[in-house]
């Protein structure tokens, strides 16, 4: 890259850097008119004391201007730095990537830095294994009495107009008239393929896996920024995941059956077919009475 200075407009700026496939920019330093003129600022080791994963000790010396506290560790927003007195330190990032804090004039004495969400990962852990023997025990424990069975549940279906209607209405809430527009193809499908159950059920599959399957393949392909723009904003990949989508909402709202000639959706789908398991009552001859038998011997 040319060494050179760079013309700026007035306003907020951003800054893309694309250097290729063979190459990958961790950092890119700027440097104004006056930079020259700007020393760098002198490093004074800290006195630390305990030094664990989740709290640390330290004690500064006082000074008459503000300084910056560094731990030469990436950023992390959990870390939070205390004086002795109790009172909290703005966190800043130094270098771009270390951990610092601003320590105020005149502030010495002993600086706590303290992890505090890490007490209640712990805390977490520990209860989610003491809880587990009592777990077993409950799982071994013989049951006394057995509990009448539930009546079976009856999961709510709407009507296929209040169906289709929500499925358009996502539709239009993702893409507007591109997504009606999509999810009326998605419809069209499954009615075409009513008929052809394995077929239809195999295309709604396809459809719905095939595209986001796709639609990640390109974006892992392409840089997440870039000159170009973001990948992701592509109509082509839009495309492909608005048709997942439609795809899963169609199935959801439709249910078809080998020669249903209607386009159902909640009870009473089934209600156009018998149910071959269902029992069934036959008419039985009664065996002819003594009497008739006897005239016959006769």
């Amino acid at each position: 890259m040319p060494d050179h200075p760079i013309a700026l407009p007035a306003g907020q700026q951003e800054l893309v850097v694309s250097p290729g496939s063979a190459f990958v920019v961790d950092g890119v330093q700027l440097a104004g008119p006056l930079a020259t003129q700007l020393r760098t600022a002198t490093s004074v080791p800290a006195q630390t004391g305990a030094w664990r994963a989740d709290h640390r000790d330290v004690t500064v010396q006082p000074a008459e201007a503000s300084r910056v506290l560094v731990v030469p560790e990436s950023i992390n927003p959990g870390w939070t730095a205390r004086t002795g007195d109790g009172s909290l330190l703005n966190p800043v990032t130094v270098n771009g990537w270390q951990q610092g804090w601003v320590v105020p004039a005149g502030i010495s004495g002993p600086i706590t830095l303290r992890f505090s969400s890490n007490t209640l990962y712990r805390a977490g852990l520990i209860g989610g294994l003491a809880l587990l023997p009592l777990l077993v025990l409950l799982a071994l424990l013989p049951v006394r009495r057995q509990r009448p069975p539930d009546d079976a549940a009856r999961p709510w279906r709407p009507g296929p107009a209040v169906a289709g209607v929500a499925v358009f209405s996502v539709g239009a809430v993702i893409s507007g008239v591109a997504g009606i527009i999509v999810v009326g193809v998605a419809f069209g499908l499954r009615y075409l393929l009513r008929r052809r159950e394995k077929l239809c059920d195999a295309v709604a599959i396809g459809v719905s896996s095939g595209g986001l399957i796709l639609a990640g393949a390109v974006l892992s392909q392409n840089p997440w920024r870039s000159v170009d723009g973001y990948v992701g904003h592509a109509w082509g990949v839009q495309l492909l995941a608005l048709a997942s989508v439609a795809m899963v909402a169609a199935s959801a709202a439709t249910e078809f059956h080998p020669g249903d000639q209607e386009f159902p959706s909640g009870e009473g789908s089934r209600s156009s077919r018998p149910d071959r398991r269902s029992p069934k009552l036959r008419r039985q001859q009664a065996p002819p009475s003594a009497s008739a038998t006897a005239d016959q011997q006769l």
